[in-house]
């Protein structure tokens, strides 16, 4: 399952629990509506926190929606993470897009998650790393 809403500081994409292909495939028709109504700098904020991780064929669809927010110009990313075997998965997707402005910030350790992610997301502040 998952949420997807525009705010002012760019995307916010939440991920809960495991989601099917067919989710997959309507979240990506979504983030292209979403995508020719928004500045052409796009940042996220990706929500893995509640995420199962991803199955070979939900992992092949997410990679295809990663791949068109780098080719609409995706500026920088947040990703929220309490699974490390989950953000690994989407470290390995970013790193096959060669896209590496993206923090990752461990919520049990950050309990300033919120304004990190903010901070990064609008200026770019602070270190990619917030382990």
């Amino acid at each position: 399952m998952y949420q997807l809403e525009l705010t002012p500081y760019g995307l916010t994409l939440k991920f809960s629990g495991a989601s099917s292909p067919l989710e997959f495939i309507e979240l990506q028709k979504k983030l292209m509506s979403i995508l020719t109504k928004i500045p052409l700098d796009p940042k996220i904020l990706i929500d893995i926190t509640e995420m199962k991780p991803l199955r070979r064929k939900e992992k092949l669809i997410y990679s295809e929606i990663f791949k068109t927010l780098v080719e609409n110009g995706l500026v920088r990313s947040c990703i929220l993470y309490r699974s490390s075997s989950v953000l690994l998965q989407m470290q390995n997707i970013s790193s096959q897009h060669d896209f590496f402005e993206e923090k990752y910030i461990n919520i049990k350790d950050h309990p300033n998650f919120k304004r990190l992610s903010r901070e990064w997301l609008v200026v770019g502040n602070g270190t990619k790393e917030q382990e």
